[in-house]
């Protein structure tokens, strides 16, 4: 999604999850299948007005609530792991967030995608957002630059 053409219908999607080797849910094609779940559905677009704003990727699988705790040192050795991946294609991100609950790494290709990875104790996602979306979140963090509140969840 982020080295494709822009904007992006959900058409275009489609054509990337298949080609990846995904399957769409066939009463909700903008919700597919990961490598974590091949058989369900566990991954999405999010689209306004058939154009996509978004797609999410699972790249771990979703621990319930009693091994949180246990799991989130090896979450965090996952996420560091694809952090450094990241960089090695997308040079240093231009935001980064590590605390004990959450982890967020954020970068911008050349054609103003922007590549989100996330972590938790419980999963690691991978969001790719339309320029459009990327526009907005750098307007945030300028306006943040310049002293403004913004209500932005970087995460």
């Amino acid at each position: 999604w982020a080295y494709h053409p822009w904007p992006m219908t959900v058409q275009d999607g489609i054509d990337v999850y298949t080609s990846l080797g995904f399957t769409g849910d066939p009463q909700d094609p903008e919700f597919f299948t990961s490598d974590m779940s091949p058989v369900k559905p566990d991954s999405y677009l999010v689209s306004t007005g058939g154009i996509i704003d978004e797609s999410v990727l699972r790249l771990s699988n979703w621990l319930p609530e009693e091994y949180w705790e246990h799991s989130r040192p090896r979450a965090r050795a996952y996420y560091s792991d694809l952090v450094r991946v990241f960089c090695g294609m997308l040079g240093t991100p231009i935001f980064a967030k590590d605390d004990d609950v959450r982890s967020s790494s954020r970068w911008v290709t050349d054609k103003q995608v922007g590549v989100r990875l996330g972590g938790g104790a419980t999963l690691v996602i991978l969001t790719v957002d339309s320029p459009q979306r990327t526009r907005n979140f750098l307007d945030e963090l300028e306006a943040e630059a310049n002293g403004e509140e913004i209500g932005a969840d970087y995460f």
